[in-house]
């Protein structure tokens, strides 16, 4: 592993730290992913280790501590209808989803999808859960198509997360 690889890794725990020690929701500054911010975690216990487990449509790594895994975390990408906005779903080892972050987030009805009324309805979704839109997860009137795409791209990573777990372990 390089040193930009393994920097980016860290730079990813710290972020899903930093999300699951009780971040606002939304979109997070790239500046506001410090060390104290992650460390004062109580979900995930230090010393932990970041693990690329898989990639494809984005990249999930698997957060590891002295007693083990303690969860996982996936980067995805998504496109609104002129928007792009990338998410960090924080998974438990149940595959529970504890917190969502905007990352970043570009277009003009992007910052509507950003808040923490609509990324909070996915907390303790689980893969196979029903996430209809409009049914089982509300929608953000004005950013329709961006609102979709998130629940969709939440869902399907969570299935992705899902069967590669289930798969033999070859690595």
């Amino acid at each position: 592993m390089d040193s930009r690889t393994a920097r980016l890794g860290v730079i990813l725990a710290a972020a899903c730290l930093a999300a699951l020690a009780g971040g606002t929701g939304g979109c997070v500054p790239r500046d506001a992913i410090r060390e104290p911010e992650w460390k004062k975690s109580s979900f995930f216990t230090a010393p932990y280790s970041a693990r690329e487990i898989a990639s494809g449509a984005g990249k999930t790594w698997e957060i590891s501590g002295d007693a083990g895994t303690q969860g996982y975390c996936l980067r995805r990408t998504v496109h609104g209808r002129s928007d792009v906005i990338k998410l960090l779903i924080v998974t438990d080892v149940e595959l529970a989803v504890q917190r969502i972050e905007v990352l970043s987030a570009s277009g003009r009805r992007a910052s509507r999808v950003c808040r923490p009324i609509f990324l909070d309805q996915f907390i303790g979704k689980r893969p196979g859960d029903a996430m209809r839109p409009g049914r089982d997860v509300d929608i953000v009137t004005g950013a329709t198509i961006s609102s979709r795409a998130i629940i969709k791209s939440v869902h399907t990573a969570l299935a992705e997360l899902s069967d590669t777990l289930a798969e033999p372990a070859d690595r």
